[in-house]
């Protein structure tokens, strides 16, 4: 007789911890986007290297630049719990969301996007972090 019960592996509880923490970036950094686009009555900007004029960001952007790097640190943040160096790994995602604001602070043209898009920068880093509380 067959058994409906999914045998819980490493595998299905981190794939479980990357849902999770992609989920809770894709809602915030999308609540944080739309805000933004009200607050400064335009939609957040930014010029990447070698761009001579800023471009919009939409929706789309914001969603695959909160699925990517969440999944990333969620798979290092694994890999350090699996070590017995959770701790040292969350410093270190935490370290990195608040180094990578200065992207944003320096190629966003207006005040209102580099506020907006550093905002969305800890999002990810907090939803990274979320699923390794305890």
């Amino acid at each position: 007789m067959a058994s409906n019960v999914i045998e819980r592996t490493p595998t299905t509880g981190l794939v479980r911890k990357i849902g999770m923490a992609a989920a809770i970036a894709v809602i915030g950094n999308l609540i944080v986007f739309f805000a933004s686009n009200a607050l400064i009555d335009g939609s957040l900007e930014a010029a990447g290297p070698g761009m001579a004029t800023p471009e919009a960001i939409g929706a789309a952007a914001v969603v695959v630049a909160s699925i990517v790097p969440v999944s990333l640190g969620v798979m290092f943040l694994a890999l350090a719990e699996r070590m017995g160096r959770l701790r040292l790994g969350v410093a270190v995602v935490a370290v990195i969301a608040i180094v990578s604001i200065g992207g944003p602070l320096s190629s966003a043209p207006d005040t209102g996007s580099a506020i907006g898009l550093s905002v969305m920068h800890l999002v990810a880093g907090g939803a990274a972090i979320a699923p390794f509380r305890r």
